[in-house]
């Protein structure tokens, strides 16, 4: 992946990164301003709402225990990992699913049905299969991660037209042939985008894990803080989940430009990135 982002470069294809958002930036500086004013002032009458100095000697003190880091870092393994396998198993599903009529009739409701339960629903049934562990988190992650890449990847493929795909069978293609010089390039835009999407929902469901049922993450640091009714350290692990969000699918997003940037400069064009 390294080599083929290095390859792009070498080709004359300039990265360049995304241009800041002075305004947005000017924006939160200025909300932090005021909500350290008022709480300044008494005008916040919420006992537990931690003003932004109080959230930021809390980061301080997580931080130099070494808490803060760990938990971050347990947070974003965990989510990283559920979502690689909910992904592969929604690519694959997705593909089978959209490229065979008769496997689609017969298995359509059930996917439905399945998609329809909410993931924070599943969190104590899969405490109770799994236990307080690692495993439960993953598996619960895995889950809900696929279904926005499997519908996607499934409604991607139905959509290539079916006399591209006779011809190339036409022309002696075999199935992988056909797999991966014809259907993988028609639907890569919108699994690019699926992918975006199923990553924002694993961090989510990565840290309601944590909060219900394993040990470790930033859901059982900010519980345990909660508990301790410490609210700067509780907000610092709040702030802490968002701006790990925004690292990874920022991440991500800057990697595809760099892997891939016809396929997603075509998502943008159509304005599905």
């Amino acid at each position: 992946m390294i080599d083929l982002a290095a390859e792009r470069l070498s080709e004359g294809k300039t990265f360049r990164l995304p241009r800041p958002n002075l305004l947005g930036f000017g924006f939160i500086v200025a909300l932090i301003v005021v909500w350290q004013l008022a709480d300044g002032l008494g005008l916040i009458g919420l006992e537990y709402l931690a003003s932004p100095l109080e959230i930021a000697e809390g980061a301080v003190q997580l931080l130099q225990t070494g808490a803060l880091q760990a938990d971050v870092l347990h947070t974003a393994i965990t989510a990283l990992a559920g979502w690689v396998i909910g992904a592969a198993i929604g690519i694959v599903v997705g593909i089978v699913l959209g490229s065979s009529p008769g496997v689609w009739r017969w298995s359509m409701a059930s996917f439905e049905f399945l998609r329809a339960i909410p993931g924070v629903t599943l969190a104590p049934l899969a405490v109770l299969l799994f236990g307080f562990s690692m495993q439960m988190e993953l598996v619960l992650i895995a889950y809900v991660a696929t279904w926005d890449v499997l519908v996607a990847v499934s409604e991607a493929t139905r959509s290539i037209s079916r006399e591209r795909l006779e011809l190339a069978r036409a022309l002696g293609f075999k199935r992988w042939a056909v797999v991966s010089k014809i259907m993988l390039p028609s639907i890569a835009d919108v699994t690019l985008v699926a992918l975006r999407i199923s990553l924002a929902v694993a961090i989510a469901i990565a840290i309601v894990a944590e909060i219900v049922g394993n040990p470790a993450g930033i859901g059982f640091g900010m519980t345990n803080e909660q508990n301790a009714l410490e609210a700067g350290r509780t907000f610092a692990y709040v702030i802490s989940a968002g701006l790990l969000g925004v690292v990874l699918c920022g991440g991500f997003s800057s990697l595809t430009r760099v892997i891939l940037p016809k396929i997603t400069a075509a998502g943008e064009r159509n304005g599905t990135a």
